[in-house]
């Protein structure tokens, strides 16, 4: 609907000035951004060039090398997959709560197809140096005031105009900002019946539209949604628990002042857009619910000359060597196409009578030619002249054009996975290092871009999802899950009724992890692990079994981890639990008190211990009563060796048995080694 206050002239004057002085000063970098992406789009030539070489009847090739080059730097890109990961930043943010929050942007991310997003910003970004994707909000469906929040593509990321004095890469600090659309005139008429819609009614004699330079055309109309951040004034309040509360109500602040909270008054911004054309404002003024204008920026290179910027893709210093090339390669082929093809050497006899075949042989793939013998030249047969060569200097100028495409980008041949002069492994991979490293600039730019898109969404999260829901949260490994928000429930230990994951509660921050995505982190992963088992298998596997085998794509491999779960020591697990929890590990040098089992199995020990130290002692009292017995045995048989030898008789038994002469056996009913008293 059209605004037809009396203040819309006046606005859409301001908006105008401000888009013209955004244009002039984007004005240089804006026709050289939509040249390059004609050039990578295969128009090289110059049209004078082209035309003159065309009305000549001459080569104009185009042998368009650049999307060799700007594949390998957006594919690099695409194959990392950079992640967005909350954390929280204060005393009221809650670990929980930011993996809830990390969860619901991989969800937005996955219903969105952000990646699309993401590329598209990211291609134009590579090639004309800049590029741009949005973030909007849309209800879930027809029948439901639930609201859900969507990364959208941007399909000009070159038209998008900024505040001329916002200098952050992420334009954060931007205080407006205009995305252009250019809509037939039938669209236009169907989407907005009662405005002015034919270059006629636009081209008046307005002050509006007479400013309006670019934006009418015989075949279109520009429309541009119109984003601004006005001046605000918040009321925050300093609880006395700590915690911030904004108290935009005279309730609240009477609330805060009784509770003898520190209030006061901060400057802030507010978020508003529209929709206007260069006469009118086709859709009125409304409020965005976020802090932070919902278009992200990608930026190539940037050179700033005083207040001057240039910025830039990888193509815009390789276009004169690609006109090189193509100048090189057309000229090579009108060389050798105005030689003569390689004409027969015959004379007029050879070819009189078959002077119908031999005009077609240059034609026809004949399978022979028929020719008379001439004796004039001693019957030799035709012979072939040298065939056309290529020219020595073109064939160096093409080699040197394409030498230097790859040296101004800064992709060499290791790079491009062609062979090169490197050869060991480490080389190649050296070379091809270098120029990932040569390309960082616009992965370090891109990775900036996805954390401002994660705090745009951390900050659009709690005033979008702000009353009890089930949301959709996703993992890692892309399992989603539903999660209540904003619920109260009450604490099993306590008792108490709290707010199970508050969105509206705490600070929190965003951090990129660039790398590969989860699939192929997850299999170096479980390549490293396997092979750090290999080093220890007896300490490792016991440990890290579940961890293994979770890693598999094997089916079931889940089913396993839980198995294999059960075997792993229990303190391993009450630690894993601890440091989930945010607590402190449990002390494995404390002393456990020992449960049931543990105390009977320590009583069993020690009455084994005490059955083993009798049976030693019995053992050891029955050697000594031996060792009696035979004493007294041998006493016995000296006294008898007296009564029967005579005096002296002992000592004879005594030498005897000592020079072995006398064996137990020998004194039946003695003990081994005793003589028996019968003996004699």
């Amino acid at each position: 609907m059209t605004d037809t206050t009396a203040d819309t002239s006046a606005l859409i004057t301001e908006a105008l000035a401000r888009w013209e002085r955004a244009e002039a000063r984007e004005a240089e970098n804006r026709r050289a951004a939509y040249e390059d992406l004609a050039f990578r789009a295969g128009e090289q030539w110059p049209e004078d060039e082209a035309g003159r070489l065309e009305g000549e009847g001459r080569p104009a090739l185009t042998l368009n090398r650049i999307p060799v080059f700007v594949r390998q730097v957006t594919n690099d890109i695409r194959l990392m997959r950079p992640s967005i990961s909350v954390v929280p930043v204060d005393g009221d943010g809650d670990p929980k709560t930011a993996a809830v929050l990390g969860g619901m942007i991989r969800y937005v991310e996955n219903r969105s197809d952000a990646q699309a997003a993401y590329f598209c910003g990211m291609d134009s970004q590579v090639v004309a140096g800049i590029g741009h994707w949005q973030v909007l909000t849309e209800y879930a469906s027809e029948r439901t005031f639930d609201q859900e929040i969507r990364i959208a593509p941007i399909d000009d990321g070159v038209a998008v105009l900024w505040d001329p004095d916002a200098v952050l890469p992420t334009r954060a600090d931007a205080m407006w900002c205009f995305q252009p659309v250019d809509l037939t005139h039938a669209a236009f008429r169907e989407r907005y019946p009662e405005a002015a819609a034919s270059v006629a009614e636009l081209n008046g004699e307005g002050t509006a539209a007479s400013a309006a330079s670019g934006w009418l055309g015989e075949d279109f109309v520009r429309v541009a949604r119109y984003w601004q951040k006005r001046k605000t004034v918040r009321t925050l309040a300093l609880m006395p628990d700590g915690s911030v509360q904004e108290v935009d109500t005279p309730e609240k602040v009477a609330k805060a002042k009784k509770a003898d909270a520190r209030i006061e008054e901060r400057e802030g911004f507010r978020v508003t857009h529209m929709v206007i054309s260069a006469a009118e404002v086709l859709e009125p003024e409304t409020d965005w619910p976020g802090r932070f204008i919902p278009i992200v920026p990608v930026l190539g290179e940037e050179v700033r000359i005083g207040r001057r910027v240039v910025r830039h893709g990888i193509i815009r210093y390789a276009k004169d060597a690609q006109r090189m090339f193509n100048y090189a390669q057309s000229a090579q082929v009108e060389a050798i196409a105005l030689q003569p093809k390689a004409p027969w050497l015959v004379t007029e006899d050879n070819v009189k009578a078959y002077a119908a075949v031999w005009a077609e042989a240059n034609a026809k793939p004949l399978p022979y030619l028929p020719y008379r013998p001439d004796p004039a030249n001693g019957g030799a047969p035709p012979q072939r002249a040298q065939p056309a060569i290529a020219s020595t200097g073109l064939s160096e100028m093409i080699a040197m054009a394409g030498q230097n495409l790859k040296d101004i980008i800064g992709i060499q041949d290791a790079g491009l996975g062609e062979r090169s002069n490197e050869v060991s492994g480490k080389a190649i991979l050296a070379r091809q290092r270098e120029g990932d490293v040569g390309m960082f600039t616009y992965v370090d730019n891109f990775t900036r871009a996805i954390r401002h898109t994660g705090a745009i969404l951390v900050d659009l999260i709690p005033r979008i999802y702000d009353t009890k829901r089930m949301i959709r949260v996703m993992g890692e490994d892309g399992v989603v899950d539903l999660v209540p928000i904003n619920q109260p429930v009450t604490d099993p230990d306590s008792g108490l009724v709290k707010v199970a994951n508050d969105l509206s509660l705490g600070a929190y921050d965003v951090f990129v992890q660039p790398g590969p995505g989860y699939t192929t982190r997850r299999e170096e992963a479980r390549d490293g692990m396997l092979e750090l088992a290999k080093m220890a298998p007896n300490l490792l596997i016991p440990l890290t079994l579940d961890l293994i085998a979770k890693a598999q794509d094997w089916p079931m491999a889940d089913q396993i981890a839980r198995r294999a779960r059960t075997v792993i020591p229990p303190e391993v697990l009450a630690a894993e639990a601890a440091a989930l929890a945010g607590e402190d590990a449990p002390d494995a040098a404390a002393p456990k008190p020992p449960g049931p089992a543990e105390i009977m199995a320590l009583a069993e020990a020690e009455l084994a211990l005490a059955k083993a130290a009798e049976g030693k002692a019995n053992a050891e009292l029955a050697q000594l009563k031996l060792a009696a017995a035979q004493q007294e045995d041998l006493a016995r048989g000296l006294a008898m060796a007296e009564q029967v030898l005579g005096p002296g008789g002992s000592q004879a038994a005594l030498a005897a048995m000592a020079g072995g002469a006398v064996q137990g056996p020998a004194f039946p009913g003695g003990r081994a080694g005793v003589p028996s008293p019968r003996a004699g």
